[in-house]
């Protein structure tokens, strides 16, 4: 992403009974919120590309990954936290993330080492062994890095759900925080790069949090995002959206951190998140359908909007305005994740959650 997200679209329908009965079983706009952070990633490189303005790139696109693992986060937390753990909830929990992410990305990756990125259609370079890492969900090359990263974070959510059963919040939270701190430091220390879970645990975990505090506190947040000042305190939000750019700031000759601790690139999809799950001001706007549609879809785009951008670059750079070519991988890559997303992904996606949920009947 964001992985994705982690790039997660489970309905909450599908959740144990709320443990405060006004809890409402769906977000709308947090699936309009994925989309957003979908179109994020989209413009960003089509921004690096030079299809669009140079402002809108250059770490943009990462904003839209952290938000995705806010919300992956979230939903995980939200959806299964309150169930107890036991083997069949974890073979179910287990299904789902399975048949939801691995379809797409592992065709992905076929489509790559069978079209590969020098034909008329382009796929990701994963000649000279590249695709060893993908595949073993270790990391990847381009946007792939970020399935990896959410497939291991949902490994690590089996132990959260496991320990926020026998432990008191506080002390769960503060070993996740710890374990996050000295991974780092052995990560530093051994390998290069900054495209593995430690260094964006933080995002999954923070969203994780929200999950098990809603359920505890789901009526004080939801009497406290109907109040006048938070509503407005959305449009707030929304106006600093664009001065929170970090090539805005960057030009601006701000000082900048890495992405992924700088304090505004990670704090405003927080701030964004939280907003589009309190409905504040315009923020609740993202349950349009013209957003959830398009949340619907996010994985797909996500994963698929590079292939698109090379395979459109060789026919159309030169022969059109660059604003018309960027917005031409805008509107193909979004038609070919609802082609990918409705004829493939959910027909996979239901054979695989019937076969999980006959496997997780057996060890009821």
């Amino acid at each position: 992403m964001t992985a994705g997200q982690s790039l997660v679209e489970e309905r909450v329908a599908d959740a144990s009974p709320a443990s405060d009965h006004q809890l409402p079983r769906h977000f709308p706009a947090l699936d309009g919120a994925r989309g957003v952070a979908a179109m994020a990633v989209v413009v960003s490189h089509c921004a690096n590309a030079g299809y669009f303005p140079h402002v809108l790139g250059e770490g943009t696109g990462q904003m839209g990954v952290l938000l995705f693992f806010l919300l992956s986060g979230f939903l995980m937390a939200f959806l299964y936290g309150p169930r107890a753990f036991t083997r069949e909830q974890v073979l179910r929990y287990a299904t789902h993330r399975i048949a939801r992410v691995f379809p797409l990305f592992y065709l992905v990756i076929a489509l790559s080492l069978v079209v590969g990125a020098g034909g008329p259609i382009r796929f990701f370079d994963l000649s000279g062994g590249e695709w060893v890492w993908p595949v073993a969900l270790v990391t990847g090359t381009s946007v792939l890095w970020t399935i990896p990263v959410e497939v291991q974070y949902y490994l690590v959510f089996v132990l959260i759900w496991a320990a926020a059963k026998r432990f008191p919040l506080g002390v769960w939270i503060a070993a996740g925080f710890a374990a996050q701190l000295l991974a780092l430091a052995l990560l530093r220390l051994t390998v290069r790069g900054n495209q593995f879970l430690p260094y964006w645990f933080h995002a999954f975990f923070l969203g994780t949090i929200a999950g098990y505090l809603l359920h505890r506190h789901a009526r004080a947040f939801l009497k406290a995002a109907r109040a006048p000042g938070l509503q407005g305190l959305g449009w707030i939000i929304l106006l600093l959206v664009p001065l929170s750019l970090p090539e805005l700031r960057r030009m601006a000759g701000f000082p900048m951190l890495p992405n992924f601790i700088d304090p505004v690139t990670f704090g405003m999809p927080v701030l964004v998140f939280l907003a589009a799950l309190g409905g504040l001001g315009p923020f609740r706007y993202l349950a349009w359908p013209v957003f959830t549609q398009l949340g619907a879809v996010s994985y797909a785009i996500y994963l698929l909007h590079k292939p698109v951008m090379w395979t459109l670059e060789p026919w159309l750079s030169g022969r059109v305005p660059d604003l018309a070519l960027g917005l031409a991988i805008v509107a193909l890559s979004i038609l070919m994740a609802a082609v990918s997303t409705y004829g493939f992904e959910r027909p996979v996606q239901m054979i695989l959650n019937g076969h999980g949920a006959r496997l997780s009947r057996r060890f009821a």
